[in-house]
C-alpha cells in the first residue's frame, strides 16, 4: 500500500502544476503571436506566395497571387500548380518538383500563365517544409 502524500507534498504538487500552467499559457501566447506575424507577412506580401503540397495541389495563396493570376480564392484552391504554367514550362516545373523531393529545395525561373491568357516570367524559390 502506498503512503498518502503529506500536506507539504500536495502543496508542492499544486505549485508545480501552477508553474506548468503559467509556462503553457506563455507558450500558447508566443505561438499565437507568431501565427499572427506569419499571417500578416503571408497575406500582405508584395510577392505572390503559394503554399502547395508535393503533388502540386494549392493549399493556400496570398492576395498578390490572386491579383497576378486573376483567380478568386475559391478558384485557385481547386487548381494544381502545373495548370498555372504554359505547356513549354511544364518540363521545368516537373524538374523543380523532383528536385524538391531529392534536395528539399530548388531555385529556378519559370513562366506562369494568367487565368485570362498571357504568360509572365517569375523567379521561383521553393523550400519544402
Amino acid at each position: 500500500m502506498t503512503a498518502k502524500p503529506s500536506y507539504e507534498e500536495l502543496a508542492q504538487r499544486v505549485k508545480d502544476l501552477e508553474h506548468s500552467r503559467s509556462e503553457h499559457n506563455l507558450i500558447e501566447e508566443t505561438l499565437r503571436k507568431s501565427e499572427e506575424k506569419y499571417s500578416r507577412l503571408f497575406h500582405n506580401s508584395n510577392d505572390g506566395i503559394f503554399i502547395h503540397d508535393l503533388e502540386g495541389n494549392i493549399l493556400d495563396a496570398n492576395q498578390k497571387v490572386l491579383e497576378l493570376f486573376g483567380y478568386t480564392k475559391a478558384e485557385i484552391s481547386g487548381i494544381k500548380i502545373p495548370m498555372l504554367h504554359p505547356a513549354d514550362a511544364l518540363e521545368k516545373s516537373k524538374w523543380a518538383f523532383e528536385t524538391i523531393l531529392r534536395d528539399g529545395f530548388v531555385r529556378f525561373e519559370v513562366d506562369f500563365k494568367k487565368k485570362e491568357r498571357g504568360a509572365f516570367p517569375r523567379r521561383g524559390f521553393v523550400k519544402s517544409i
